[in-house]
């Protein structure tokens, strides 16, 4: 029967902790190298949102909700469209008020379950306004620019 050497067995213990420490080690620092290469919402560029004004109206006092963003784009004359406003995020519609000829119009969506959030870039909101049988209501459509 054969034995091993208690410092044998002591060294191969101790070489392989001490291996595992590398293999540690080395795998944080991959892990680091492969997180820090992907891009976050911030580095892919900023989600601009614009109108396109299609109601045949000069719209006043222009407001959209969508995602976790609010902003107001004023006035649009008839035909024209707005300057892009940031948004932290946004869905192919959201909450629109505005005023033509002092009357209120708005869309309010019911809420975003199933859609997905827009990509960073350049999206407009088109507006036009509905005839239901002398009853105007407002529509949004989406375009990606």
């Amino acid at each position: 029967m054969r034995f091993c050497h208690p410092l044998r067995i002591g060294k191969y213990i101790a070489s392989s902790t001490y291996m595992m420490k590398k293999l540690l080690i080395l795998t944080i620092v991959i892990s680091q190298l492969v997180s820090s290469c992907s891009k976050t919402k911030d580095e892919e560029g900023p989600l601009l949102i614009r109108i396109d004004n299609q109601t045949g109206y000069k719209i006043e006092e222009v407001l959209v909700r969508s995602g976790d963003g609010q902003q107001t784009f004023g006035t649009i004359n008839k035909g024209e469209k707005s300057e892009y406003k940031n948004f932290v995020s946004a869905y192919s519609y959201g909450y629109v008020r505005l005023k033509i000829n002092n009357v209120e119009y708005i869309q309010q969506p019911i809420d975003y379950v199933g859609e997905t959030q827009l990509e960073p870039g350049k999206h407009t909101y088109k507006l036009e306004l509905v005839d239901n049988k002398s009853r105007f209501s407002l529509r949004s459509s989406y375009q990606k620019d």
